[in-house]
C-alpha cells in the first residue's frame, strides 16, 4: 500500500527524521537518527529532543524555533548538537508541524543532516584563505588573481601606492573596466608585450578584443608590478 511504501522510504533515507507529537515527545525515528546520535529508537521513545541539547544555543533560539511551529511554519536552521556519546556536532534541520482536518497541529517531523564535515572543511578554507592573504600582503610586489572569467578577486592592499584605487575596488572587475579612466589601458598593453616575448607560440592577432587576464590567468596569480610601476615612474606612451 501507499502507506508501506511511505514507510520504506522513511526509514531508507540517509537523513535522520523524527516525528514528535504536539508536546515535542518523540513518537518515531528512523534508523538514520540512530547513526546521527547513537540514540536508538528504544531510547529516545517518550523523551523530547532536548536528550541532545549541546547548551550552544541560547533560550531565546529555541523561542523562536517553537514560535515558528506553533505559528503553522516550517523552520529552517543550523544548530549544534550532542552525540549519545557526548560527542557535539552540528546539524543542519528542518521542522515541520503536520495538522490534522481542524487545522490543528498533531505532529512535528524533524528532519535533520550532518553539516560538522561541511563546517570544518568551510573552516579550513577560510584559515588558508587568511594565511595566503598574510602571506602575500607582506610582499612587495603587487598581486593581483581573478577567477575563470577574468574578474579580480583579490589585490593586494599595495596597490592603492601605484594605482591609486583601494583593493577592494577591484574585486569583481577585470583591468579594462579601469582602463579608460585610469590609463590601464597603457599598462595592459605593456603587458601585452612583455608577456608575447614569453609566449611566442601565441599570435599577435590572438589578443585582440581580450584582456592581459585570459593569458595571465593560465599562470594562476597576476603580477603586474613590474608594468606599473614603470608606468607610473617613467609615464610611458605605448600607444
Amino acid at each position: 500500500s501507499q502507506l508501506r511504501l511511505l514507510s520504506k522510504a522513511l526509514r531508507a533515507s540517509d537523513q535522520a527524521i523524527v516525528i514528535t507529537d504536539r508536546e515535542g515527545v518523540v513518537v518515531w525515528a528512523n534508523p538514520f537518527f540512530t547513526k546521527l546520535t547513537g540514540y536508538n529508537l528504544e531510547e529516545v521513545l517518550g523523551k523530547t529532543p532536548r536528550i541532545l541539547k549541546s547548551n550552544r544555543q541560547t533560550p531565546e533560539f529555541y523561542t523562536q524555533l517553537w514560535q515558528t511551529i506553533l505559528a503553522k511554519e516550517t523552520w529552517h536552521g543550523d544548530l549544534i548538537n550532542r552525540r549519545k556519546d557526548g560527542q557535539e556536532y552540528v546539524e543542519e534541520m528542518t521542522i515541520t508541524p503536520v495538522t490534522n482536518d481542524d487545522d490543528e497541529i498533531t505532529h512535528v517531523i524533524a528532519i535533520k543532516q550532518n553539516k560538522t564535515a561541511t563546517r570544518e572543511a568551510q573552516a579550513y578554507l577560510q584559515q588558508s584563505e587568511r594565511r595566503y592573504r598574510a602571506l602575500v600582503g607582506n610582499l612587495p610586489d603587487v598581486i593581483l588573481r581573478c577567477d575563470r572569467q577574468y574578474r579580480f578577486v583579490y589585490a593586494s592592499e599595495n596597490i592603492v601606492e601605484i594605482s591609486g584605487i583601494l583593493a577592494k575596488d577591484y574585486l569583481g572587475k577585470t583591468a579594462l573596466m579601469y582602463a579608460s579612466e585610469n590609463g590601464f589601458d597603457k599598462i595592459v598593453k605593456m603587458f601585452r608585450k612583455e608577456y608575447r616575448k614569453r609566449r611566442n607560440d601565441v599570435n599577435a592577432t590572438d589578443y585582440y578584443g581580450k584582456t592581459a587576464l585570459i593569458y595571465a590567468s593560465e599562470n594562476g596569480h597576476v603580477k603586474v608590478v613590474k608594468w606599473l610601476r614603470k608606468f607610473k615612474r617613467k609615464q610611458v606612451d605605448v600607444n
